[in-house]
């Protein structure tokens, strides 16, 4: 019986000592970092879709750098340094995607505010709480904020300052409806 205890003990502290020569939380963790990084870049507009598809790619590649180096069951000092170089490479060309001219030409945020400033004008005339004339002049800022947009798309850039346009744009827009939607309130 003491044999099978101790037996099992040397097997059991072999599989720990395996997992933890093949445990990589801090390339694990970076990778996650790298990962967020991009969804943030597509989200903000700073990466291209093509820049983002690479830096997806490049971190396919990275974990199977990282899958075979731990196949042998021991990831080595050597190969984590190995693992820590590429994800800096890689860290360095997201920052200078990010922070290059190149801009999605798409605009998705700006996409959204304007169909729901169409909802809310719509909203507003149906409920009676924007006269005719109102949904007009809310109707003829959004067509404005639309030709800014195709403007700003024109030539097949758009940069952040054009986006903080559009979207003051339709910040003003959207305190106007709420505006005249409360004065109805008022004269009811």
């Amino acid at each position: 019986m003491k044999k099978f205890i101790f037996s099992s003990l040397i097997a059991l502290s072999f599989a720990f000592t395996a997992t933890a020569q093949t445990a990589t939380p801090v390339v694990d963790a970076r990778e996650q970092n790298q990962k967020d990084r991009i969804k943030d870049g597509v989200k903000s507009g700073e990466l291209t879709k093509k820049e983002a598809a690479n830096a997806r790619a490049n971190q396919q590649h990275i974990k199977k750098v990282e899958a075979r180096a731990k196949a042998d069951g021991v990831v080595t000092a050597e190969e984590r340094a190995k693992l820590d170089a590429k994800q800096d490479k890689a860290s360095t060309r997201i920052c200078n995607n990010k922070h290059d001219a190149q801009t999605r030409t798409e605009t998705p945020v700006a996409d959204t505010r304007q169909e729901n400033q169409k909802d809310r004008i719509k909203d507003g005339v149906q409920s009676g709480e924007l006269t005719k004339a109102e949904a007009a002049k809310a109707r003829a800022q959004q067509a404005n904020i639309k030709q800014a947009e195709a403007k700003a798309k024109s030539d097949g850039v758009v940069s952040a300052a054009e986006r903080a346009k559009l979207d003051a744009k339709q910040d003003k827009a959207s305190k106007s409806i709420r505006r005249n939607k409360n004065d109805a309130q008022k004269r009811n």
